[in-house]
């Protein structure tokens, strides 16, 4: 298990645990969740940033994430943000967390079970299913957000194209 305080530091208001979704829209433009990202990701994946006047930049990941890596042990990542805690679990983990763990950090105050990736019952693939469908759900959100008018559409320049993924040389 990796711990991550994400809470402490001159940069602790930057992640919250939205970021532990695939995509969100915090007070702003949709953004990839760097979280999500950084666990479940694959090399190429779209990777949503928002950029001034409601502008998206649309880059494709360079690496894997740590649960694609084949050497990782870690069964799962607990994040502490600045807004509560989540836990985003290994979809195939060499050691599967035990549900007394999972039960008892419901019993934290701040756990956001809603924003957390987690085997709640006995089915064993549902976090692979899960990060699947979120994956999916991403690929579209893109799909739409190249579709006007959400092309670099910003009152003080023309619209810009955003580039394919498939112009970018490949990463892995």
């Amino acid at each position: 298990m990796l711990w991550l305080d994400l809470c402490s530091g001159p940069n602790s208001m930057l992640v919250d645990t939205s970021h532990a979704l695939p995509f969100a829209s915090r007070a702003g433009p949709i953004v990839s969740g760097a979280l999500w990202a950084a666990v479940y990701g694959t090399c190429g994946l779209p990777i949503i940033e928002a950029r001034a006047h409601g502008r998206h930049v649309i880059v494709p990941m360079g690496h894997n994430g740590k649960f694609r890596d084949s050497r990782t042990k870690l069964s799962g990542v607990i994040a502490a943000c600045s807004d509560g805690v989540v836990l985003l679990e290994h979809p195939n983990p060499t050691v599967s967390l035990p549900q007394r763990f999972r039960n008892a950090l419901l019993m934290l105050m701040d756990f956001k079970a809603e924003r957390s990736v987690c085997a709640w019952g006995d089915d064993a693939e549902i976090v692979s299913r899960t990060v699947s469908i979120q994956e999916m759900s991403l690929h579209a959100i893109v799909q739409n957000l190249k579709r006007p008018p959400f092309l670099y559409q910003d009152s003080y320049a023309s619209p810009t194209r955003i580039p394919d993924l498939e112009d970018q040389p490949p990463c892995c």
